[in-house]
Formats: structure tokens, C-alpha cells, sequence
């Protein structure tokens, strides 16, 4: 079997995700709610907007699915919160950032704008936010209703970010 087949044959068996707002479409059927909670997904690619969130979530199993009212809870494993940032080397270039931080902790308020908070000291607003995080341990919080707030803790990771006043795009990858 060649690494491309290999590839397609892993990607085919991923557990995928698909979130509108508070609709949950999952391979077994679609659920709503208005709070979602992930953890340690393999990655996770989210857009926001004022109107809409819309979010691809992708697993290499399928993960503990556990709905109660308006919250659905997807995990695979549990993920362990550390409450300070212990290392940070985080670099601001103009509308830019790059760096480092463990742990990193990324803030989505909605205000006139969304807002992004990145450990509690770097801001950046737009009118969308595209998120994309890739084999990181993390945990997801979002609301997406009455308003959209999001938290989102990443045990160990790499950052990258470009901002402008229309679109902020960020990227979290392994550390190492």
C-alpha cells in the first residue's frame, strides 16, 4: 500500500462532525443545542461570524457523545485544566502574532464585532474568526445562543494568527 493510500484509508475511517449554529451533524444522526463542549478532538477547523458559527470536528474514533438539555459533550478522554499560563513566548508583528504558550488560552466574545482574547492580554477584533487546530490536546467551549462566546484551552501548542478588520485567521499546532 503507498503512504498516499494509507492516507486516504485512515481519512476515510475519521469520525467527522459537522456543527450550524446548534445544529450537531453527526454520522449517526443530527442533534441540537446551543452549548457544545469538546474535548481532545484529532482537529478542529471553526468559523465565526455575528450570524453563524459553523464548525468541522474530527476524531480518530468515534468519541463519548453525551447530551443533556442544551449541552452536548464529546470527548474521548478526559483533559486535565492548568489555570495559569506557565510558559508563553508569543511575538507581535503589526496585525500579527506567532509563538509559543503553555498553556494557550483563546477568548471569542461577541460584542458589536467579535472579539479575540488570547491569554488574557492579546486582543484582536474582526467580523469573522477562522480557527484551525490540529493535533493539540484541547477543549472547545462554545455557546452559540442567546450570544456566541467561546473558550478554547490548548494544553500545549504553537500559534499563528493573521488579523485584519474584516477576518483574524489562527492556527494552533503541536509544539514540538
Amino acid at each position: 500500500m503507498t503512504k498516499s493510500n494509507i492516507i486516504r484509508e485512515i481519512e476515510s475511517n475519521l469520525y467527522r462532525i459537522e456543527v450550524i449554529n446548534d445544529k450537531i451533524i453527526l454520522p449517526s444522526g443530527e442533534q441540537h443545542a446551543n452549548h457544545i463542549y469538546v474535548v481532545k478532538p484529532l482537529r478542529a477547523s471553526l468559523s465565526f461570524t455575528i450570524d453563524k458559527l459553523s464548525a468541522e470536528i474530527e476524531y480518530f474514533d468515534k468519541p463519548n457523545i453525551f447530551n443533556e438539555q442544551d449541552l452536548v459533550y464529546i470527548y474521548m478522554d478526559k483533559l486535565s485544566i492548568k489555570k495559569r499560563v506557565e510558559e508563553e513566548k508569543i511575538k507581535i508583528y503589526g496585525k500579527s502574532l506567532v509563538g509559543y504558550s503553555k498553556p494557550l488560552i483563546l477568548r471569542i466574545r461577541e460584542e458589536y464585532d467579535l472579539l479575540l482574547t488570547i491569554n488574557d492580554k492579546y486582543f484582536f477584533r474582526a467580523n469573522k474568526i477562522e480557527l484551525d487546530v490540529k493535533d493539540v490536546e484541547s477543549i472547545l467551549n462554545i455557546l452559540v445562543y442567546p450570544l456566541k462566546i467561546a473558550w478554547i484551552y490548548i494544553a500545549d501548542g504553537k500559534v499563528s494568527l493573521k488579523s485584519s478588520d474584516e477576518k483574524i485567521e489562527v492556527n494552533i499546532i503541536k509544539s514540538n
